[in-house]
């Protein structure tokens, strides 16, 4: 699943000035990507980037912040198709964790990338996996390759009908409303329209989540 075709049109109508303006930053990664890819293969810079604003548009649309035991972030993987697909909604009815995944002598096709927190040279920031024990623990290293990363686990956590979609929430529903719409649109280019973001007054309670039990 991927939004590139929408990014791609709201592309005509952008203004790259603004450092908030996801398909700017869509436009100008892909760009960098592409002179990249192209620099490590010894051919000259061209103009064309469209398979990489593909490839951001994909990742973008289908990673996942991926978090510790702590609640720090490490990084964003992207899983496969039952969990990526999986919509947000301000009145979830399910909710996902990940766990440390175990080698077992076969190779995963899991992968995740680590989590910027060092600025290095021309001001990308990279953060290596020897300095972070999370990651050595979540990432073995197999013949010089990253072959396993942390487990997904998608549980319910109120009552599912048949046929009915499973939802979870994209944001920290604990925050202001404010701040979760913000998140939302920075991040993945869409507002919630849900019944709790449009209740007035913005203290709306979902009563069903009281029912919860830890």
């Amino acid at each position: 699943m991927t939004n590139f075709r929408k990014v791609i049109f709201l592309e005509e109508h952008c203004n790259y000035n603004d450092d908030d303006d996801l398909s700017g930053r869509i436009h100008d990664g892909a760009k960098a990507l592409a002179a990249s890819r192209r620099m490590c293969v010894g051919l000259e810079t061209s103009g064309e980037y469209s398979v990489e604003a593909e490839v951001l548009c994909l990742v973008l649309t289908n990673a996942v912040e991926v978090h510790d035991k702590d609640g720090r972030s490490l990084g964003v993987g992207v899983y496969d198709v039952p969990f990526s697909w999986v919509n947000h909604s301000c009145s979830p009815n399910a909710s996902y964790r990940f766990c440390t995944a175990s080698y077992s002598g076969r190779i995963s096709e899991s992968r995740i990338c680590p989590a910027a927190t060092e600025t290095g040279a021309a001001g990308i920031e990279s953060e290596s996996i020897s300095s972070n024990p999370e990651l050595q623990k979540s990432m073995l290293v197999i013949g010089g390759s990253e072959t396993c990363g942390p487990k997904i686990i998608l549980r319910s956590i109120k009552g599912i009908n048949k046929s009915k979609e499973v939802l979870i929430t994209y944001t920290d529903l604990l925050q202001p409303n404010v701040m979760g719409q913000s998140e939302l649109g920075s991040k993945y280019g869409f507002s919630c329209c849900g019944k709790r973001c449009r209740a007035m007054p913005t203290t709306y309670i979902d009563h069903r989540n009281l029912n919860f039990k830890f």
